[in-house]
């Protein structure tokens, strides 16, 4: 089952209230390569109010950029911002093995991603997406989308998205589209117990779920519970769990 919720139905105290309640530490992980323009202010978006030592709230518990083979200054203006920075593996791999690096750096038990380049990230973004993982006990992914501006034109971004995840999501979840109430184009994130969201064209998907839960549609590594190897050559046999190491 999806729900779909504004990030403003997710106060920060309210957010809060429930990392503290729950003791779950939070890990906000951004994948970059070739952002020195823009990483600085998306680590700046998430340091400042949310980690102890920089003077937030302790909604996060760490910030790590992956430096996923920059040849520009991605990992000093990352580091300069606040951000612990981890080298990636580089090549031609792609976003989804950094991703996959992000994870196997973090330690927290709740891991958000999001994009490096994208200029006008604010808090709002991680307490957004932080809000039903935490206080939802049923959820086990959520996927933000939102309008994002691509070359000066006010919506176009996300290509993932508008060429992968949303003709999936309109094929298996077309209610999603059809009986929504709410209006595609608000700043939304999509909760699921199914690892399930809904995007829409220009539509850019900040993501993230609890490490001891495997969300079908990930582009996470983990490991199967049932032989311990990784997902892509796993056992093969039903785990109602998958959990990440």
């Amino acid at each position: 089952m999806a729900r779909t919720y504004h990030h403003g139905d997710f106060p920060l105290d309210l957010v809060l209230e429930a990392k503290a309640r729950t003791g779950r530490t939070v890990s906000v992980c951004i994948p970059a390569r070739d952002e020195a323009s823009t990483v600085g202010s998306v680590v700046r978006a998430v340091v400042q109010p949310f980690l102890v030592a920089h003077g937030g709230n302790g909604l996060v518990d760490e910030v790590i950029v992956i430096d996923d083979g920059s040849l520009d200054d991605t990992a000093g203006q990352a580091r300069d911002a606040g951000a612990r920075v981890v080298a990636g593996p580089g090549g031609a791999g792609g976003k989804g093995q950094a991703m996959a690096a992000a994870l196997d750096a973090a330690a927290g038990e709740v891991v958000a991603f999001l994009d490096a380049d994208v200029a006008n990230t604010t808090p709002a973004f991680v307490s957004g997406l932080l809000g039903p993982l935490l206080t939802l006990d049923d959820v086990a992914l959520v996927k933000g989308y939102y309008t994002r501006p691509l070359h000066g034109e006010p919506t176009g971004g996300g290509r993932v998205t508008e060429l992968v995840a949303r003709p999936v999501l309109e094929l298996l979840f077309p209610e999603r589209r059809a009986g929504s109430s709410r209006s595609w184009g608000s700043p939304t994130a999509t909760a699921s117990s199914s690892g399930c969201s809904s995007t829409r064209p220009g539509i850019s998907a900040p993501t993230a779920w609890p490490r001891s839960t495997w969300a079908s549609g990930s582009t996470a590594t983990g490991r199967c519970t049932s032989c311990a190897r990784r997902r892509s050559s796993c056992c093969g046999r039903p785990s109602s769990v998958r959990r990440h190491r």
